[in-house]
């Protein structure tokens, strides 16, 4: 059954909307979780576990098309607003992406700094081997970045009162003794001079060297990708555009819609709750 449901507080009436392709299995793993206190919507877990298994009822509210699911989902959200912690669990009012808008607090990123930092970080004390150095070296040996080739036009004064235009920014400070960052602050604004120099009122838009355009060719990211869901194919001009493609529950990584298509991974991403495969186009 495929459609929308509602996990409801009975002492407060306080709701979360969810949407599935399946939802008694949905359902069944939000009992599971919210059991084993494994959940991931910690609002709806801490409820919970205040009030007991048997103050929630869950109900499904409308059943639907999977390509409507989101909208409906956003539908009913808005109209329960359970966005708002005083009605409902919902994160956030947009579904397709659960953290737009919402910032962490200062606390929040005190405590995730100290979980992710030191001795807690994955890599504390380790080092890579020998050979997996040489693996990363490999994979990216040849791949420009997508920057590579774009330069910033700056036009600054010298300590003269000449007029000076500067492509490259860290190049002209390498070539001139200068320090890069005290450059730049004076080029954008942040530092009113620095060994004479000062800043103009004008700073043209990026440029592209001229015969950069080939250097870009080879660039994965920029290669042309197949995404593959339920028998359909999305063709995509680069990885950064399906990245900004709406059509997908999660935006997927670039690097792991490359994996995908060299086999690494079986699939990447999902439409609709549906494992999508990827292939170079």
């Amino acid at each position: 059954m495929t459609g929308i449901y509602c996990i409801t507080n009975k002492i407060n009436n306080k709701k979360y909307i969810g949407s599935s392709i399946d939802i008694p299995r949905r359902l069944r793993e939000h009992k599971s979780n919210l059991k084993c206190r494994t959940h991931k919507n910690s609002f709806l877990q801490r409820s919970y576990i205040k009030y007991g298994s048997e103050n929630f009822s869950y109900d499904i509210i409308e059943e639907c098309e999977k390509n409507s699911l989101i909208n409906r989902e956003e539908f009913w959200i808005a109209k329960f607003n359970t966005s708002d912690d005083k009605f409902g669990y919902n994160y956030s009012p947009f579904p397709r992406r659960p953290r737009l808008g919402i910032k962490a607090s200062p606390e929040t990123l005190k405590k995730m700094s100290i979980a992710n930092g030191g001795e807690n970080h994955p890599m504390y004390g380790k080092k890579h081997s020998p050979e997996h150095l040489a693996n990363m070296s490999k994979a990216f040996k040849g791949i420009k970045k997508p920057t590579s080739g774009v330069h910033k036009k700056f036009i600054l004064k010298n300590s003269q009162g000449e007029i000076v235009e500067i492509f490259g920014l860290r190049k002209f400070c390498r070539e001139n003794g200068l320090i890069h960052t005290s450059l730049w602050k004076v080029a954008v604004g942040q530092q009113d001079v620095y060994k004479g120099w000062t800043r103009t009122d004008y700073i043209a838009p990026k440029i592209q060297i001229p015969n950069e355009e080939k250097r870009f060719q080879n660039i994965r990211q920029m290669q042309k990708v197949i995404a593959i869901c339920n028998g359909k194919e999305y063709l995509f001009n680069s990885m950064m555009d399906a990245r900004r493609s709406d059509i997908f529950d999660n935006p997927p990584f670039a690097n792991n819609i490359t994996n995908c298509c060299k086999g690494k991974v079986k699939s990447c991403g999902k439409i609709n709750g549906l494992p999508v495969v990827w292939k170079y186009a």
